[in-house]
């Protein structure tokens, strides 16, 4: 099980993109905190300061204090030690309520908790109130933030992914046994709108008599808080990356400058984008959100590379008839302005759609294009259909074809790629995330993990699954993703008799993802061709389990039977076959040993061939041997 440290280590990214880009609640949270602190406070604590953000705004405006920042996640101290660290102001790693905390007695004149106190467990809130006391002086002021209670409702209702392993209700009630315990009173319980109507409680405990408690004196100053500038460079300068508004970290890479191109921000299963932006040692810059055209409208800079006006609506055939200007398209004019100014030696596609959308703009230009295949770019037939047109130009074109598996290699070879130019490269996992599964030790329990999509056929992973509870009563099976086909199979576990042995958790983290994999005793997915032709390329989530040393039972489906060697790291059967995929699983929840045996083979093998690192570094070895031919 991850530790409350573990799991808050990864939200340091978001934290510090949200600092950058601004957050309102984070905003409305120090503003607060500052308009209430004592403004001749000696000692301030911040309680939960991430990577420090509040701490070091209250150090800026009370330069006279020594600030303190506690918070229970190392990676969250580390940062927030690089960004913000100077004299007068400290960072620490703990726990509050542990009662050997180590804080020092009657100290504070001011102690800040930002959306901290509604993840402190109600068992544990009676003693964390008598640390609150003990730590706070005589006339010391509790300040804090927490969402409202109909808030908690609406996360609980619609977006159960974004509450925390504890996340508990904080009442006015709640906050009045707060103050009682530590010998206070509630001065302030405002009910404010930042995202929804009175989605977020703000509150203030006074200790201490009114006339002589120095919580009546409060900061005159206008609060202003350090402009985004300043917060962005200070982010390069010292932590050396540039963080896109859409949470993306570009290294501050010097040198050769790569254009990434894609159709959209990648998602939480699209690892292998965010891996090329995020890891490729370049200067990256990209573009994306692409139109019916497939042509990107946004540069890396949040603003679209096209600005929207009246002129942009003009059917083409008025520019052709009565401008005779042929060929204008202004969605690739400003997609040339982009490529033009960014000064890239190279542009990589990621999937074939973005390639044609580009390729024109590229050849123009002189700028080589890399193409990545991933999947239904080679395979689903209305795509072909549409797009599939230009592909024998696209060939003719690209400098370099990179596919991730060899099923997928021969398919583009069918479609006219030649061969000289077709790179086989699969994605990359992180194999420092992925790990520490046991299966020997762990319950009968599967995992599968992927968009609910007909290619995936989770209707019949769900029908496999049946056979084997019918033999194995304390199976269980978690499913994790989302998709059109999430509603239609949970009603379809119902109506099996199965719904109470399945879990359907939607779209979740990367690290919960590993954290689920690690209780597992099998993965399970059993991928098809649609009916429309799609396919997959290699699926992340099955190197992922591997990775993870987990045992995969799965189809022999495009790259899947390249990652996965039947009877050694893995079973598999042909597509379709439900008995098979049952038996397999049987054989796995009746036989721990072996479930172990093949999880260690699939740990090395992912580590040997599928690594991040390995991915990466064949993908830049293709850049390079393509600019240099270009060169």
């Amino acid at each position: 099980m991850i530790s409350g440290s573990q799991f808050y280590d990864n939200f340091y990214r978001k934290h510090i993109k949200d600092y950058i880009h601004e957050n309102s609640r984070t905003e409305a949270a120090i503003t607060h905190t500052l308009r209430n602190v004592p403004v001749d406070s000696n000692r301030i604590l911040d309680i939960g300061c991430g990577i420090g953000w509040s701490t070091w705004e209250i150090k800026r405006h009370f330069p006279d204090s020594n600030v303190m920042g506690l918070d229970l996640s190392e990676k969250m101290i580390k940062n927030a030690v690089s960004l913000f660290q100077t004299p007068g102001l400290d960072f620490t790693v703990c726990d509050i309520t542990d009662e050997n905390n180590k804080l020092p007695k009657s100290s504070f004149d001011a102690v800040v908790m930002l959306d901290v106190y509604e993840h402190i467990p109600k068992e544990n809130r009676k003693k964390t109130h008598q640390i609150l006391k003990e730590i706070l002086t005589d006339n010391g002021v509790l300040i804090m933030t927490f969402p409202s209670v109909a808030h908690q409702e609406f996360l609980r209702k619609n977006r159960q992914a974004a509450l925390q392993p504890v996340d508990e209700d904080a009442t006015r009630e709640d906050i009045s046994l707060l103050a009682d315990d530590i010998e206070g009173r509630v001065t302030c319980f405002k009910h404010v709108s930042v995202w929804k109507k009175h989605d977020y409680i703000h509150v203030v405990i006074k200790r201490g008599s009114d006339h002589i408690a120095k919580s009546n004196r409060r900061i005159k100053k206008t609060i202003s808080l350090e402009p985004k500038a300043i917060r962005a460079q200070r982010v390069l300068s010292r932590l050396k990356v540039r963080v896109t508004q859409e949470g993306l970290f570009l290294q501050d890479n010097e040198g050769q400058v790569v254009c990434i191109v894609m159709p959209k921000i990648p998602g939480y299963s699209e690892t292998f984008v965010r891996a090329h932006i995020e890891r490729l040692p370049a200067k990256i810059r990209f573009a994306y959100k692409a139109s019916e055209s497939w042509l990107p409208l946004y540069g890396d800079h949040g603003k679209p590379l096209l600005p929207y006006t009246r002129i942009h609506n003009v059917p083409r055939k008025v520019f052709r008839k009565f401008l005779g200007l042929h060929g204008y398209c202004p969605d690739k004019m400003a997609f040339k302005r982009f490529l033009l100014g960014s000064k890239a030696v190279i542009v990589l596609a990621e999937y074939g759609v973005i390639g044609v959308a580009v390729m024109d703009v590229c050849r123009k230009v002189g700028v080589p294009l890399i193409v990545y295949f991933r999947g239904f770019d080679a395979y689903n037939q209305f795509v072909l259909q549409k797009e599939g047109r230009h592909y024998p130009k696209l060939f003719m074109i690209a400098a370099a074809i990179v596919v991730v598996s060899r099923d997928m290699e021969q398919q583009l070879y069918r479609l006219g790629a030649p061969k000289e130019k077709i790179y086989y490269n699969p994605s990359g996992v992180d194999i420092s995330l992925f790990q520490d599964a046991d299966p020997s030790k762990a319950p009968p329990n599967f995992i599968a993990v992927g968009r609910f999509t007909e290619k995936k056929a989770p209707n019949l992973t769900l029908l496999a699954f049946k056979r084997v509870l019918e033999a194995i009563p304390e199976a269980r099976l978690v499913m994790i993703g989302d998709g059109p086909l999430l509603e239609t199979c949970k009603q379809l576990s119902i109506s099996e008799g199965i719904g109470h042995a399945v879990e359907f958790l939607g779209a979740r983290a990367h690290f919960e993802v590993a954290e689920k994999m690690r209780a597992a005793r099998a993965f399970v997915q059993h991928s098809v061709r649609a009916e429309n032709g799609d396919s997959e390329g290699t699926p992340n989530s099955v190197l992922e389990a591997g990775a993870s040393g987990l045992p995969v039972v799965a189809t022999r489906h495009a790259g899947i039977k390249d990652a996965v060697i039947d009877g050694k790291t893995g079973l598999l059967v042909d597509e379709g076959d439900v008995e098979g995929m049952a038996e397999r699983m049987i054989m796995l929840a009746q036989d721990p040993l072996l479930a172990q045996k093949m999880g260690t083979e699939a740990r090395k093998r992912i580590c040997s061939e599928y690594s991040m690192e390995k991915s990466i570094g064949k993908l830049w070895e293709i850049i390079q041997n393509v600019i240099k031919s270009n060169t």
